[in-house]
C-alpha cells in the first residue's frame, strides 16, 4: 500500500509517434539501480542551497539523457525548476565525465564505457511557494520536482531509494515510505517519488493512531503550534476523518504525514 500522496495525477505523458521526416523525441540511454541523496545541514543552509547527488547503473556508451520536471503536482503551472540548478557536475569514480545541455533542462551525459555514473548539483532554496524549494538556516522545504532527475523518454516506473543528509538533532518528515536504514526512503516508482515533499531541520513533530492509520503532524517553526493550538489541531482531525473515509470507501494510506 502507497503513502499519502499531494495528487493524483501522473507525470508521465502519452505522445503520438513522430510524424514522417521529424526528429523523433529525444531518449536517453537505459539506467537502473537509481539512488538520489539530498544534503542539508548548517552548511548548505548558510547559502540557503541544497546539495543533490544522483547514482545510478548504465551500460555502454551511449548517452544518458536526465531531465528535471517543468511542473508538479499540487501547482499545475510551469515553473522551470532546472533554472535553480547550479555546479552540475558528472563523474564516474575520480574521473570527470563529459557532459553539456542538450535544452533549458535536460543534461546529456556521456559515461565512456563506465557502468557506475553519479551526477551531482547545488539547488537553491529561497522561494517560498507550494511548488518551490525554500530554506531557512535551521530549516528547508522542497519537493521531488525541484530536486529529482529522470531519464529523459524511459518510462517512469523505476524505484528508487533516497538518502537526506542532515545535522545532527535535525528532523526530516515525508509521506515517502521509510528504508531500512535511518535517514533513507524509497518509492516505488517516478510519480510517487516527486509527489512527496519533504521538511528537513528543526520543526515540531507528533503523530497519532487514528482508524488504525498513523497521521504524522510537522509544523514550523518550532513552537508556533504548540499547547491549546496542537491539540485542537489533532482534535479536528480525529473528527474529520471518519467521516471523509466512510465517503470515499477507503484508506490508501498507512500512514499520512501533514506538513505546515
Amino acid at each position: 500500500m502507497r503513502a499519502a500522496t499531494l495528487a493524483g495525477l501522473t507525470l508521465a505523458a502519452v505522445l503520438p509517434p513522430p510524424l514522417a521526416g521529424q526528429t523523433p523525441a529525444p531518449r536517453s540511454a537505459p539506467i537502473s539501480d537509481v539512488q538520489y541523496t539530498v544534503t542539508f545541514d548548517s552548511t548548505t543552509a548558510a547559502a540557503r542551497d541544497l546539495a543533490v547527488a544522483m547514482r545510478f547503473q548504465t551500460a555502454g556508451a551511449d548517452p544518458v539523457l536526465l531531465s528535471l520536471p517543468a511542473w508538479t503536482p499540487g501547482a499545475y503551472e510551469i515553473s522551470n525548476f532546472a533554472r535553480d540548478v547550479e555546479d552540475f557536475a558528472a563523474t564516474a569514480g575520480d574521473a570527470a565525465l563529459r557532459w553539456d545541455k542538450l535544452d533549458y533542462d535536460t543534461w546529456r551525459v556521456w559515461p565512456g564505457g563506465a557502468r557506475t555514473v553519479t551526477v551531482s548539483f547545488t539547488y537553491v532554496a529561497d522561494t517560498l511557494d507550494n511548488a518551490m524549494a525554500w530554506s531557512r538556516p535551521d530549516f528547508a522545504l522542497f519537493k521531488g520536482t525541484n530536486v529529482f532527475l529522470y531519464p529523459e523518454g524511459r518510462p517512469l516506473d523505476f524505484p528508487a531509494r533516497v538518502t537526506v543528509r542532515t545535522a545532527a538533532g535535525w528532523q526530516i518528515a515525508t509521506g515517502m515510505a521509510r528504508g531500512a536504514a535511518p535517514g533513507t526512503f524509497t518509492a516505488p516508482d517516478y510519480d510517487d517519488l516527486v509527489d512527496m515533499p519533504m521538511f528537513v531541520g528543526r520543526f515540531d513533530l507528533d503523530s497519532q493512531q487514528i482508524g488504525g492509520r498513523w497521521y504524522r503532524l510537522a509544523s514550523y517553526p518550532a513552537g508556533a503550534l504548540r499547547g491549546a493550538g496542537r491539540e485542537d489541531f489533532w482534535r479536528e482531525l480525529t473528527r474529520f476523518l471518519p467521516p471523509l473515509i466512510a465517503v470515499t470507501g477507503q484508506v490508501p494510506w498507512d500512514a499520512y504525514t501533514v506538513m505546515m
